[in-house]
């Protein structure tokens, strides 16, 4: 019987005070007071005195005053001498030997861990080697996915040992191996002995060592009720447990990933998943349906731990089963099965130049060996409605027209001027013109304003030429396998209709993945990914009219909107009889008349091949290869204005008596095609070698290895006139070279020359060679150390081997503290670890952007002073001294897992140093061109990271657990060309995004606001603080920084409650820390009021009524006066001082319900009858508005810097779906 001297696990009610105390500690402090007691147990000093005494009371006595363990059977303690002894702060080495001297005993140390044992020094060595049993086997959770890092411990036959109570390591009877990345082990044991294997987040599963033991055992892992979330980290070139890793990486909750059915976008669903991870929004957000090339799941743009460059790349690297992929589009969001995050160098260095941003690795769902036939359907439709168009909150009717009656201004826009010019005329101001020219009597006028008045059109026009946006969804999957051959297959289909009418997208997506496993060295896996987009539009705009312009009658007639076509009545006439074409237009019925298609194919065709070479020696390659085949059309019907308004333009008639000139053909259209042809291939082999030593107690990888990679794009367009889309046929085309050169005499009297050219190609190709290296070494089962090398190398760089070849590497450490034996008296503590990582990454530019060597292009259109009119200019001068940018990053983590694992989560802090930044530079126009591309920047982000998770509440049938993801991001630009030369303004930095030394990217500056003046015109504060109102004076010093763009902090909280087969999920986004501009707009301070130049201006903000009028207006309003002159408005004052003044910034801050998501799960009594496995459904509502720190009920999300009035946005969404497996 062996005796065990420990602390059973609980605690006292008392001391639960204590321990809140105790949790509200800083780290550093924790962790320094942790060291000390390590070091103090370390160096201890004994001191013992006894006479006859028995050894197990000496043990005892030892275990107290040093903390050492002793394991030992009491038949074996007996056999002890009485022991004498007499020692003052002596070593507690020494003290054992002298005790242990002429005993029929030994010892083993272990660690904190001492096992007593008799001398037996004759047994012969081949007879316990006889009674070996050598054990082959796998260890996978119940999906079958191999669990690489799962601990397996052999313990001797008769030696009590205490699973439950996690003490198994450090037993001189035992032995510790670790599974490789495919999940598998060897090992020796006894016949009796018990094997234990354990895995972070899965149930201990145990078993007895027999004689007839299976040759290959498979050893199946159930999730933990207790589970952690993160479990498997897969970079893409190795799998390891997430206890192991050394770097920062992230993983969603795959459960909360799969519920959000309202979105087919694999970023938009992992939105507050992952911290530092930030979608950007790009302020529209009209149309679902995606684009040719990507389908309804285009993908979103988004950062990792904030922008590490100015001009290069700034998005992550996206990897699929190990591929690199220009991102997730042809990926069937239900063929997920695995998502990892790698944020910093030690994660992501190995991948080279491109993960300097980050990297996303997606894993897809294969088959499991043995598995049965299994047949899955999911199903989900996605509502989005129609775009909120009363978020512009624009003026009413009657408001417009008494807005247009008090800046009606026949003096400086005299009618004779405006109806022999290209002016536009509105219903309403043709009135005030009539009755102004005594057309019409005052009171004909106010009544015919009054009848326009009664009209409200916008949400009638509005709701003609939109549509309710919705998303269709269905995936067919089938899956099973053999002991040799496994599969897994899906077909999917997405439909998309946008929310204008006509837009429309199918998606169609094909996915095989079969895995040979050829005997036991040899394994093949093939995975084959087709995705075929197809795409219609109608291209029908959403239009601002003004607000009470019909375009239908009350019977369902097209409404005649002539005035809208850009020119007045007399100017259309004098057109239409030159050309004899009619220049009438009618909205309704251009539709059809112009739209465009497009079709798509890509395909994706990669294979692994494994081949173990030697025991813990094995051979991996990874080959690629992608295709995407993509035509897009864009068809200009001649009978719609658009093709009508380009035949006038190119059509000679100098008078009303000559016949016209046609130079482009008047029947048919336009037809504008593109094609593109891209190609990637990646060919990667490795050698990797991974050993388990001192019986499991240390483990060792290192793989060698090379990749090649390729990436070409081809694009070719053309353009042909008078197309006829029934027979396919086309005339002569016009004569080009004419057309660029201009043709006079027109009728529109104008100059035009042909713009484009007919007949475009391109072809880009970038192509990088690498080595690398990548090595790990795991001691005593708690200490990590991970390295990697890779160099990759690029002609980009000039003729110096030195700047053509870019290293990249990172090292990483891990110390899994919370394993140490001084804290195994800490019982609410679970885990605690603590790591860093340091690494060096790189960027190169992008194709043509910059380069060792002269870029010649030839562009579009012609030079008259060139021969035969085309010629080539300098796209980019080279630079022989060009290199790469350089990213080095710092990080520092913890992970901390408390009170049985039910609050866990880490915290992370890194330093991240963008060197080398590649940017334009100004040069004198004497070296033959004005700028050229080099390395002149700094750029540095820091941050810090948090996620937790917690289990709230668990009882049988009730479970409500929390993951919330919080970090923060600052970058500064330290180093940088920030302005051409002699630019000294301070305008030079108001607008979007401004770039300046010392602040972060995407500023926001803006001017001090001083309020109007007695004239309407606003006013600013200069740095001396005078005010001024005067335009393009003002200085660097005279605008002030108001913030960033990009909000600093962001937040994401989920929250999962499940009840019996219902299961309520809330998840939270919120940012805070950014600022953005009001919809404030100077379009409507000069010309006239109802429109510019050439077109109607429309409906315009409520705001403007609220203007300065009159002198005294300035005391109660700050929006500044209508200025109808051109010359007074520009010269005399600056309308920008006020929409890009301080008093027009505000808080983008934010919380919303990003999502609600109920599932229902049928019970089995319902569903057995009919042969379903499982029956799941879902139904969830998106984007609601929780609070927002501005006042203007705006929304941040749609709403950008540089962006003076935001389009619509969608309000909410409404999802239901279903999962049913067969």
């Amino acid at each position: 019987m062996y005796r065990f001297y420990t602390v059973k696990p609980g605690m006292r009610r008392l001391l639960y005070p204590k321990i809140l105390l105790v949790m509200r500690l800083t780290i550093a402090i924790l962790i320094a007071s942790l060291l000390q007691v390590s070091g103090s147990a370390l160096a201890q000093k004994i001191s013992l005195k006894v006479s006859n005494s028995p050894m197990s009371s000496v043990l005892q006595e030892l275990r107290q005053q040093s903390g050492y363990i002793f394991f030992y059977r009491d038949n074996i303690i007996d056999k002890a001498h009485p022991v004498s002894i007499n020692v003052q702060q002596a070593e507690f080495k020494e003290v054992l030997e002298k005790i242990f001297i002429d005993q029929p005993l030994t010892y083993v140390i272990n660690e904190r861990t001492i096992t007593i044992k008799s001398r037996n020094l004759h047994q012969p060595l081949s007879a316990a080697a006889s009674s070996l049993i050598h054990l082959k086997g796998q260890v996978t959770d119940s999906l079958g996915v191999p669990l690489a890092g799962a601990s397996i411990l052999v313990i001797k036959s008769g030696v009590e040992n205490k699973t439950n109570s996690g003490e198994l390591g450090g037993n001189s009877g035992s032995a510790k191996y670790t599974t490789d990345e495919n999940g598998f082990f060897e090992l020796d044991a006894e016949e009796g002995d018990m094997v234990v294997v354990r895995f972070v987040g899965y149930e201990r599963h145990a078993f007895v060592m027999t004689k007839n033991m299976p040759e290959i055992n498979k050893i199946v892992l159930k999730v933990s009720l207790e589970k952690l979330t993160e479990v498997v980290i897969q970079t893409g070139f190795q799998n390891f447990s997430k206890e192991r890793a050394t770097g920062a990486v992230s993983k969603p909750d795959m459960k909360v990933f799969s519920r959000r059915v309202g979105t087919q976008d694999v970023l938009t669903r992992l939105e507050g998943q992952v911290a530092g991870l930030q979608l950007e929004f790009d302020g529209e957000g009209q149309s679902i349906a995606g684009s040719v090339f990507t389908g309804p799941t285009n993908t979103r743009k988004m950062t990792i731990r904030g922008k590490g460059s100015v001009y290069t790349e700034t998005q992550p690297l996206y990897v699929v089963n190990g591929v690199p992929v220009a991102s997730f589009h042809a990926i069937n969001i239900e063929d997920i099965q695995d998502i990892t995050v790698l944020k910093d160098a030690a994660a992501g260095a190995i991948w080279g130049s491109r993960a300097a941003n980050g990297v996303i690795v997606i894993t897809t769902k294969s088959g499991r060996i043995n598995q049965e036939l299994t047949v899955n359907y999911s199903a989900n439709s996605n509502y989005q409605g129609r775009p909120f168009f009363g978020y512009l909150n624009e003026m009413i009717t009657e408001q417009y027209l008494k807005t247009a009656r008090e800046t009606f201004d026949p003096v400086n826009f005299p009618w004779q001027t405006l109806s022999n010019r290209r002016h536009v005329i509105a219903p309403h101001e043709q009135i005030l013109y009539d009755q102004y020219r005594g057309r019409i009597s005052g009171t004909t006028a106010a009544g015919r304003l009054d009848s326009l008045g009664a009209i409200n059109a916008t949400e009638e026009t509005f709701r003609a030429l939109s549509q309710p946006a919705f998303t269709n969804n269905h995936t067919l999957s089938v899956s099973g396998g053999t002991k040799s051959y496994t599969f897994f297959g899906s077909l999917g289909y997405i439909g998309a209709e946008g929310s204008t009418i006509g837009n429309k997208s199918n998606q169609y997506l094909l996915n095989l993945n079969q895995s040979f496993n050829i005997k036991e060295r040899v394994s093949i896996n093939l995975i084959s990914n087709i995705a075929n987009n197809v795409l219609k539009d109608k291209n029908v705009q959403l239009q601002r009219l003004l607000p009470y312009q019909l375009i239908k009658d009350k019977n369902g007639n097209a409404i005649p909107m002539n005035y809208a076509n850009g020119l007045n009545d007399s100017t259309t006439n004098l057109y239409q009889s030159k050309s004899r074409i009619n220049l009438g237009y009618t909205p309704l019925n251009e539709f059809g008349l112009i739209n465009s298609k497009g079709n798509s194919t890509y395909v994706n065709l990669t294979s692994d091949l494994n081949v173990k070479i030697l025991k813990g020696l094995k051979f991996q390659g990874n080959y690629s290869l992608q295709r995407t085949y993509g035509k897009s059309e864009l068809f200009t019907d001649n009978r719609s204005f658009v093709g009508r308004s380009q035949i006038v333009d190119w059509t000679v008639a100098p008078s009303l008596n000559t016949d016209p000139i046609y130079y482009l053909p008047t029947t048919g259209g336009t037809l504008t095609a593109q094609n593109i042809n891209l190609s990637a291939f990646t060919i990667r082999n490795r050698i990797a070698y991974e050993t388990n030593l001192r019986k499991g107690l240390d483990m060792f990888s290192l793989q060698l290895g090379q990749e090649a990679t390729s990436n070409t794009s081809m694009f070719d367009g053309n353009t042909l006139y008078g197309f006829d889309r029934e027979t396919q046929t086309y005339p002569q085309q016009p004569d080009f070279v004419k057309l660029r050169n201009g043709i006079s005499g027109t009728v529109t009297g104008a100059r035009n020359g042909l713009r484009g050219d007919p007949v475009s190609k391109s072809i880009h190709e970038n192509r990088i060679a690498s080595i690398f290296a990548l090595a790990n070494y795991t001691l005593n089962s708690k200490y990590m150390l991970d390295m990697s090398w890779r160099q990759d190398r690029s002609s980009m760089f000039g003729t110096e081997i030195s700047r053509q070849n870019k290293p990249f590497w990172s090292v990483g450490a891990k110390w899994l503290l919370g394993q140490e034996t001084f804290m195994s008296d800490i019982k609410w503590l679970s885990q605690l670890g603590i790591r860093g990582s340091y690494g060096v990454q790189g960027l190169s530019p992008y194709t043509n952007q910059a380069s060792a060597y002269d870029v010649l292009r030839s562009p579009s259109g012609t030079d008259p002073y060139a021969i035969n009119g085309r010629y080539f200019d300098l796209a980019s001068p080279g630079n022989m001294t060009i290199s790469w940018e350089t990213v080095t990053t710092v990080n520092l983590g913890l992970d901390f897992a408390v009170l049985d694992n039910r609050l866990s989560g880490s915290i992370e802090a890194y330093d991240r140093t963008s060197t080398d930044l590649l940017r334009s530079i100004t040069t004198t126009p004497l070296t033959g061109f004005s700028d050229y591309w080099g390395n002149l920047g700094k750029l540095k982000n820091r941050g810090l990271e948090m996620t937790l998770r917690s289990e709230n509440i668990k009882t049988r049938s009730f479970v409500w657990e929390s993951n919330l993801t919080a970090s923060y991001n600052r970058n500064k630009l330290l180093e940088f060309v920030e302005i051409p030369p002699g630019i000294e303004m301070g305008d030079f930095y108001i607008g979007s995004g401004a770039i300046k030394i010392g602040s972060p990217l995407n500023s926001v500056f803006a001017y001090r606001y001083a309020g109007l003046d007695q004239m309407g015109d606003p006013q600013i504060y200069l740095a001396d603080n005078s005010i001024t109102k005067t335009p393009l004076i003002t200085k660097v010093e005279d605008i002030v920084y108001m913030g960033t763009a990009d909000s600093p902090f962001t937040l994401g909280l989920s929250n999962v409650f499940n009840y019996k087969l219902l299961s309520l999920t809330l998840n939270l986004t919120g940012k805070f820390g950014g600022m953005m501009r009001r919809d404030v707009s100077s379009e409507y301070f000069t010309e006239r009021f109802t429109s510019q130049l050439h077109g109607i201006g429309g409906n315009v903000p409520a705001y403007f009524a609220d203007r300065w009028k009159k002198p005294g207006d300035e005391a109660f309003t700050n929006i500044p006066s209508w200025e109808p002159s051109i010359e007074e408005h520009f010269t005399r004052r600056s309308v920008q001082y006020w929409t890009q003044g301080d008093i027009n910034m505000v808080s983008s801050d934010y919380l919303k319900l990003r999502d609600v998501s109920l599932a229902i799960e049928l019970p089995q009594t319902l569903i057995r009858s009919l042969k379903i496995q499982k029956f799941d459904i879902f139904l969830q509502a998106s984007n609601f508005m929780l609070w927002k720190a501005n006042k203007f009920d705006m929304d941040p999300e749609y709403q950008t810097v540089g962006q003076n009035r935001a389009l619509p946005p969608f309000r909410h969404a409404y999802a239901i779906g279903v999962n049913i497996t067969l």
